[in-house]
């Protein structure tokens, strides 16, 4: 046998079941957002970690088995923003925290026949995003975006976030019963600062791209570097290198107080220290 092929064919083997398994919802904590949950009904209600475990029901199951549900007006109401001072109530949701940050790409969903909003979380802005719109379904559990296969995903511009969240779309039909049985999520970890749009930097975090200059003057060379970490100390040192083979460098640094972050801000960035040449 050709050993090309022997070892294209052991790649596809080892290839399907990781690709199978990285679902990266899997496991993760499940909160309740609003209330009352499953009231009324003759099931009892369903922990809502079970949309993250991993489980399909068959096509068409009662909305009420094997599900989180809601059969009664179901209500959140968000806390005051300086945008909106006053919210309304929202319907009620889930939050699944996911266990890092993560680039996501495609969903799969399952629930009963409403249609839903599934939304991130965005580490800038501080605010939920729709990610998927999920399409009413014909009635009982049925999976989207393709009802007769589980491992179908549904592709979404890739985004950076470590929450999801899912609630009813409100500008569907509301029959106030509404029940998830599975959420499941697809992409790859990715390092935290960089999901804040920073720049590592040993052990911290820079707001920006370090600042690198290069100064020729007459009779001398130098160099500066600038960096912000943390949201905390910013530090920077330079240096400059003299015709006559002599040098002079220095380095400083600087403290800020901590402070909380402010939606469409930087969390970190006081500013470099000041070197030779400025």
């Amino acid at each position: 046998m050709d050993l090309r092929i022997l070892i294209a064919a052991l790649a596809t083997l080892l290839a399907g079941p990781l690709h199978a398994q990285d679902n990266i919802a899997l496991g993760s904590h499940v909160e309740e957002i609003g209330g009352p949950f499953g009231v009324g009904a003759p099931h009892p209600g369903t922990p809502p970690g079970v949309v993250t475990d991993n489980h399909f029901e068959q096509l068409g199951a009662d909305w009420l088995l094997g599900s989180w549900w809601v059969d009664e007006p179901c209500v959140h109401f968000p806390p005051p923003t300086p945008d909106n001072p006053e919210p309304g109530p929202e319907p009620c949701s889930l939050e699944i925290h996911l266990p890092g940050w993560f680039e996501i790409e495609s969903f799969i969903f399952q629930g009963d026949n409403d249609a839903y909003l599934l939304e991130y979380w965005h580490p800038i802005t501080h605010a939920w995003v729709v990610a998927w719109e999920i399409p009413s379904g014909a009635g009982g559990l049925e999976t989207r975006p393709d009802p007769y296969n589980d491992s179908e995903r549904w592709p979404v511009a890739p985004f950076r976030t470590n929450r999801l969240r899912v609630r009813v779309d409100p500008g569907g039909i509301l029959d106030n019963e509404h029940s998830v049985s599975e959420v499941q999520a697809f992409g790859h970890p990715i390092d935290p600062c960089t999901a804040m749009g920073g720049t590592p930097v040993g052990d911290g975090c820079s707001s920006g791209a370090p600042r690198f200059e290069t100064h020729v003057a007459a009779g001398e060379i130098c160099y500066r570097f600038e960096f912000s970490c943390d949201g905390f100390v910013s530090g920077g040192f330079g240096a400059c290198i003299y015709d006559n083979g002599f040098f002079d460098f220095g380095m400083g640094a600087q403290v800020g107080d901590p402070h909380p972050p402010v939606p469409g801000e930087p969390e970190c960035g006081f500013g470099g220290a000041h070197m030779l040449n400025d």
